[in-house]
């Protein structure tokens, strides 16, 4: 089963603590100071997860992946502690105040969120083809430099 702790997966075990829908968030070790990091993410079916997350089920409500996203989008270097380790506490997590839209307006948030997602991680893997297409266009033109064919 799948094993995470503050910033996703670590390991895998052979037992399981959580089974369903959650989002885990960070309680140390995350990247609160580090607004392009998550600090939340999703997992479903059956898993264990160390002391390092909070654990959370989001009621009916709540659009699990609006949530998550906004979890993703807070400063939370006012709701953290530490100076060398930075901790979100029980405490420190219960002060944030989350808006709630009705439940269609977070799919429909969600549902944006996802596209755009979907167009950045495009966009990544673009950009390394890219980087390929660099490198092989200089083989082809000067030769493996490390191989020096042309004796250059």
């Amino acid at each position: 089963y799948p094993y995470y702790g503050a910033n996703g997966k670590i390991d895998s075990v052979n037992d399981f603590i959580f089974d369903g829908n959650y989002i885990l968030l960070a309680e140390d070790g995350g990247y609160f100071d580090d607004p392009s990091r998550r600090v939340a993410y999703e997992v479903s079916g059956k898993f264990w997860v160390n002391n390092h997350a909070h654990i959370l089920s989001p009621c009916n409500q709540i659009f699990i992946k609006f949530l998550t996203y906004y979890l993703n989008t807070i400063h939370w270097m006012e709701y953290v502690t530490g100076t060398t380790r930075l901790k979100l506490t029980q405490e420190g997590m219960k002060r944030v105040i989350i808006p709630l839209p009705p439940l269609e307006e977070q799919k429909r948030i969600a549902e944006i969120l996802d596209r755009s997602q979907f167009l950045i991680s495009k966009r990544q893997e673009a950009i390394a083809l890219l980087d390929t297409l660099t490198q092989a266009i200089f083989i082809e033109m000067f030769g493996d430099p490390v191989t020096n064919p042309r004796g250059w």
